[in-house]
């Protein structure tokens, strides 16, 4: 009968390293993703968002908006872009837990499930921002309003990328509960 043979674990400093590294990554990222797209949107207005949304056409005259309207419009804008930055701040939290080698612990679960979350609902306010902006838009002329919603593979992908990380989560959550079932048996 053969022995089976398992691969070394690899050196904690693997693991905690690459862990250590994306955590502080997606922190810098989650506190600076707001201010950034915030501020390209305020120095840009209106051509950013004519340009990152052509269901508004070349019709719509941002410029001539009532300041509510735009108002509405940036603080919609920004919901998707806050949601994200939240998902990065989780992710950061469930990365951190793991360079301290707390895998199978709700200080890396909850965050992940967190993450799921949150990116599942910046992926439905991408698709639902977008329609509210070019009604807003829309309606505040003398011509037709516009009713335009879009579903691309980008949309899909985010929310694919949001059900597997919560099946993961799950799958941690449930990893959890068996090894404090194992600790108590032991």
């Amino acid at each position: 009968m053969a022995a089976s043979r398992s691969s070394p674990a690899p050196p904690a400093d693997a693991v905690d390293r690459p862990a250590r590294l994306l955590s502080r990554v997606c922190l810098v990222l989650a506190l600076a993703l707001v201010p950034a797209v915030a501020g390209v949107l305020a120095l840009g207005w209106p051509e950013i968002l004519s340009t990152a949304m052509p269901a508004l056409g070349a019709d719509a005259d941002l410029a001539s908006l009532a300041r509510w309207r735009s108002l509405l419009i940036f603080v919609l804008a920004m919901i998707p872009v806050s949601l994200m930055a939240a998902a990065l701040f989780e992710a950061s939290r469930c990365l951190a837990a793991f360079a301290r080698r707390q895998y199978f612990t709700v200080e890396a679960v909850r965050p992940m499930r967190r993450f799921s979350a949150r990116v599942f609902w910046a992926a439905i306010s991408g698709i639902v921002v977008p329609t509210l902006v070019v009604l807003i838009a829309t309606t505040a002329g003398p011509g037709p309003a516009r009713l335009t919603i879009s579903f691309g593979s980008d949309d899909l992908f985010l929310l694919l990328f949001a059900g597997i990380s919560w099946q993961i989560a799950r799958v941690l959550g449930r990893a959890v509960a068996l090894a404090e079932d194992h600790a108590q048996i032991v």
